[in-house]
């Protein structure tokens, strides 16, 4: 009770309170391969992780990015599948092998390793997607080729679509 108290009047947040992550964001990753983390969603992932982040690879090519709480509770899920499905060790295989803890910096910034940008294609112009309790990174130009193949397809796909009927838009 103390805690949630706490909270309240330090203004400090947890994924609990449904902070969510929207909007596509134009990011530049420099030669080292630091990003700033766009100036609106700082506070909140401050509050909710004290700036801590981790960073794994995604299966069509991007990154996703987790406040660290909310990836813990990813990671566990994961660890969770059946050790003898060959697609479920694949997935942890992808996200759990590839996944990196970043800091964000007191300029804002985290650092994207070597392998985590090999795997998105990451040069320099970067799309960074809202996804609600994560982001997505994606290159632009790979996000540019995925958006014109894949997303119109997945709109068309019959499963997705009775999926979006439960959505009630």
């Amino acid at each position: 009770m103390v805690f949630c108290v706490l909270l309240w009047a330090t203004g400090n947040k947890t994924m609990d309170q449904k902070v969510f992550f929207r909007g596509v964001n134009h990011i530049t990753v420099d030669t080292k391969g630091r990003m700033a983390i766009p100036s609106k969603y700082r506070q909140d992932l401050q509050d909710i992780c004290h700036g801590a982040l981790i960073v794994t690879a995604e299966r069509d090519g991007a990154l996703l990015i987790y406040p660290k709480p909310q990836w813990l509770k990813v990671e566990q899920r994961l660890h969770e599948l059946p050790a003898l499905d060959r697609d479920a060790r694949k997935i942890q295989r992808l996200m759990i092998g590839h996944a990196t803890e970043c800091e964000v910096d007191a300029n804002g910034r985290i650092l994207l390793s070597a392998p985590l940008r090999e795997h998105a294609a990451i040069q320099k112009l970067c799309l960074l997607l809202g996804q609600g309790n994560r982001f997505e990174l994606w290159d632009q130009h790979r996000w540019s080729k995925y958006k014109e193949s894949k997303i119109q397809e997945e709109i068309n796909n019959e499963e997705v679509g009775e999926v979006l009927k439960t959505v009630n838009l």
